[in-house]
């Protein structure tokens, strides 16, 4: 998948934290907004209930399955791969720029190596249980509900339609308090961990690229908010859109 300027992702600090909206917002032919507010509670505007190819948010699944490992280990990787990134890779990256960027390529080296070390450790047994205890909302038929311990391929990091879910699935999945932890971890490999630390209610936005359009994931700390236009949109351009919605962005 092609590589989203970190300008865009840590666009959140410059916007005032804005109230999420109880009336519907005015949504655009194609679009597909939902909230989760402080109190847990879930708003949905247009059609949140189709289920969509994952694309770049299945890095917020391998998140929360590998995620804390990963950065207590300062995983790094060095991307040549011209499919992954025109035309030469993303070069050298670490968890936070290879999430930034949207670096399959470091995702499918660090799954794999995961994958290796599940199976020498516990077994292929008990590595598909803990691979499918997260990545079944996902997954539904798609995969045997028995079997072997898959081989990660790219249809793991979100290409094609292996791993889909709704607007309104996915963040009711985020809601669930044994998910929540990932949004912290996105928040701090979006903005950085001290700028988390010192203003934990800026808004963060991850767009992420499908093949049938663009999702963008928003969270301030407490509220978060999925948007997917039915379109291919510039990263930039589906985070203004979100912006619009949620209303961020205004001077206090």
């Amino acid at each position: 998948m092609r590589s989203l300027p970190a300008l865009v992702l840590a666009a959140g600090a410059l916007c005032a934290a804005p109230v999420l909206r109880a009336q519907g917002p005015p949504l655009r032919a194609g679009e597909a907004f939902a909230t989760l507010d402080a109190d847990g509670k879930l708003q949905t505007w247009g059609d949140t209930a189709t289920p969509r190819p994952l694309g770049g948010l299945a890095k917020v699944v391998w998140l929360r399955l590998c995620g804390p490992d990963w950065a207590s280990l300062d995983v790094y990787w060095d991307c040549r791969n011209p499919g992954c990134q025109p035309p030469k890779g993303h070069g050298k990256v670490d968890l936070a720029k290879a999430f930034r960027l949207d670096c399959d390529d470091a995702f499918l080296y660090w799954a794999n190596w995961e994958r290796k070390d599940w199976v020498e450790q516990q077994g292929e047994g008990i590595s598909r249980m803990q691979l499918m205890a997260v990545f079944a909302p996902f997954t539904g038929p798609r995969v045997p509900k028995d079997g072997p311990l898959p081989d990660f391929t790219p249809d793991w990091m979100g290409r094609g339609d292996l791993l889909q879910a709704s607007p309104q699935a996915f963040l009711a999945w985020l809601a669930d308090p044994e998910n929540q932890p990932v949004l912290t971890q996105t928040r701090e490999l979006l903005r950085g961990f001290f700028a988390s630390a010192t203003d934990s209610r800026a808004w963060w936005f991850k767009p992420a690229m499908c093949s049938q359009g663009t999702w963008v994931l928003a969270g301030d700390g407490q509220s978060a908010a999925v948007l997917f236009i039915a379109m291919p949109e510039l990263p930039k351009d589906a985070v203004r859109r979100m912006q619009e919605l949620l209303g961020a962005g205004k001077k206090k």
